[in-house]
């Protein structure tokens, strides 16, 4: 028996061992990260496989079919369902940073179902939009299509399909190091890390991304995990599940 392991941290580990209990022959994990931390937590050793989750280019069939007017190109964009691990409130301390530095000259989109304490203090400020509700895949489609980057500024992840959504739209993205961010995002090339909780180094990151033409210009939001691209390339992926299933069934 096997299953697949998709999920969040805190979720993703009490569902990833209660699983390999009941079906404990084969498991599939999509990112070493997770492997690395199942190798540590986990006494007994169960059979794993480690097959990387590629890119969502199944978003590609969605025609961009235009987006809020209230909204310019030149906006920086959080989506996704919306909870305080995913680090709003470093987001609106950082943008703070930037209005006190008088270069807060674009607008923030914050798309996505969920709650926050700190939903209020966005909605009240002048340079955030909140669209805080289920968001289609039309929406989604239209919002990353149609801004200049992505932001996660995460507290704490296991791993996130944004990366592999925005190198489909070629959209950079501003990551913190945490859970599977480092090995899809690489500084200077599709994007760049910051350390967690960091309204610093969150700051910087935005203003360079946003602010510096030449800078964003030379990335290549396109790459995913640069130097191992062929990793998340699909007919890799299928290769590899095509040989686990026929090891199992032999």
């Amino acid at each position: 028996k096997m299953r697949l392991n998709f999920g969040r941290e805190g979720f993703i580990f009490f569902s990833f061992y209660r699983f390999q209990k009941i079906y404990p022959d084969n498991t599939i994990i999509e990112f070493p990260v997770i492997l690395n931390q199942h190798k540590r937590k986990q006494k007994k050793r169960f059979p794993v496989k480690l097959i990387r989750f590629g890119m969502f280019e199944t978003f590609q069939e969605y025609r961009q079919m235009g987006y809020n007017p209230e909204i310019s190109d030149n906006f920086l964009l959080f989506i996704g369902y919306i909870l305080p691990y995913k680090g709003l409130s470093i987001l609106y301390d950082a943008c703070e940073l930037l209005e006190k530095e008088r270069i807060l000259n674009f607008k923030i989109v914050v798309a996505g179902k969920g709650y926050d304490p700190i939903l209020p203090k966005l909605k009240a400020n002048k340079h955030f939009i909140l669209k805080n509700k289920y968001i289609t895949n039309q929406e989604f489609v239209d919002l990353i299509s149609s801004c200049k980057s992505v932001v996660c500024p995460y507290l704490s992840a296991s791993q996130s399909g944004i990366p592999q959504v925005a190198s489909i739209f070629s959209k950079p993205v501003i990551a913190s190091n945490v859970g599977a961010f480092p090995e899809v995002i690489r500084t200077g090339k599709n994007g760049i890390l910051i350390e967690s909780a960091n309204k610093e180094e969150l700051a910087a990151a935005i203003n360079k991304i946003m602010c510096d033409n030449q800078y964003y210009d030379n990335l290549s939001p396109q790459l995913l995990g640069a130097d191992e691209s062929f990793l998340y390339d699909w007919n890799f992926i299928c290769n590899q599940y095509e040989d686990f299933f026929n090891e199992i069934v032999n």
